[in-house]
């Protein structure tokens, strides 16, 4: 008898460990954050919000913003093209992010360096969160730095 609870314990315990890790598994796969763009996979659509990010490899304030833009709900992030450049470790997206901050007057010399339409933000707190969220919101398509980059 005490064999069989344990065994029924011990079967929960790993039926509940495997549905944590599925569940981690699926948020990360359904994240709209995807990494590592280049310049050439900007695209516009109709109806869309481009989000442009510039991070880091290993910069920790930028995993945490990541971690962040990772739990937003589907009504923010259902329109949205979100555009990932690591700009330590390839010179293209350092000189493409150079060309975001003298765009918008920024001084980017740090990572993370996000930009929403016009808006930017430099560095991450948690402070930022519901700032960030309403860029979102409020994005216009016309407002988007990018289209005044290409043109």
């Amino acid at each position: 008898m005490k064999k069989g609870k344990t065994i029924l314990a011990l079967s929960i315990i790993l039926i509940v460990i495997l549905s944590i890790v599925l569940i981690v598994v699926e948020y990360k796969n359904n994240s709209f954050v995807k990494r590592h763009n280049v310049e050439s996979d900007i695209k516009f659509k109709s109806g869309k919000k481009n989000i442009y990010l510039f991070y880091g490899e290993t910069c920790p304030h930028c995993a945490d913003l990541e971690d962040f833009l990772g739990t937003l709900d589907n009504d923010v992030t259902k329109n949205v093209n979100f555009y990932t450049f690591e700009v330590w470790n390839n010179e293209k997206n350092n000189k493409l992010m150079k060309k975001f901050s003298d765009k918008l007057n920024a001084n980017a010399d740090g990572v993370p360096f996000m930009i929403i339409g016009n808006k930017y933000f430099i560095g991450y707190s948690h402070s930022d969160n519901k700032k960030i969220i309403n860029a979102i919101k409020e994005y216009n398509s016309k407002d988007d730095v990018y289209k005044k980059l290409a043109k």
